[in-house]
């Protein structure tokens, strides 16, 4: 068996994850110190900061109709990568077996939480959050938006829209550091009674 050691000291196997070794401050210092886009931006921008950016954009988008049990998909939508890393999407597709042990830990992870399954419907409002999420990082921290076939009209029309209906994606421009990213997850996830 091949194990990862966690910042709280923990033994998480890394095929096999048991639900019960999951801690909700793993999570937060593992993503605070994943980068996305493999830290090719600007500046460092952590997967804390995305994860937390999306479930703010959630709460905006849908209103009164958010509910905790979506907000907490949204929030860990991106959670097996503190154990495992942030592999871009063209690398995932020569790994056919990383998706399955991906699957395993969101399993787990979920299992630890108790979230329960997500329906399709759940599944796309956490795909929307990211999406969107995805086209304000890049229109504020990719050095080239045109290398994801953003022009430069795209980004400014994605900048007015974030400063007219998701104010707190104006957070995107300033990525925090690793305690920051950190404390705001953990807040983020406490707001939502995840421990």
């Amino acid at each position: 068996m091949s194990f990862l050691l966690t910042e709280s000291g923990r033994h998480l196997d890394v095929i096999a994850p048991n639900p019960a070794d999951i801690e909700l401050t793993d999570i937060a210092a593992g993503l605070a110190r994943e980068l996305r886009f493999n830290g090719l931006t600007r500046v460092g921008y952590s997967v804390a900061q995305h994860s937390v950016m999306c479930f703010e954009h959630a709460k905006s988008m849908l209103g009164r109709q958010a509910t905790d049990r979506i907000l907490k998909f949204v929030l860990l939508h991106d959670a097996s990568e503190a154990f495992l890393g942030d592999i871009v999407q063209p690398l995932k597709a020569y790994l056919p077996d990383y998706q399955d042990i991906e699957n395993t830990w969101m399993d787990a992870i979920h299992r630890r939480f108790k979230l329960d399954k997500h329906n399709v419907i759940d599944k796309g409002l956490v795909k929307q959050s990211d999406q969107y999420c995805f086209a304000v990082e890049v229109a504020y921290l990719c050095k080239r938006p045109s290398d994801y076939l953003f022009t430069d009209d795209v980004c400014e029309e994605i900048r007015k829209d974030v400063i007219a209906r998701h104010p707190a994606l104006y957070a995107i421009r300033y990525p925090w550091g690793f305690e920051e990213s950190k404390e705001r997850f953990l807040q983020a996830a406490h707001s939502l009674n995840l421990s």
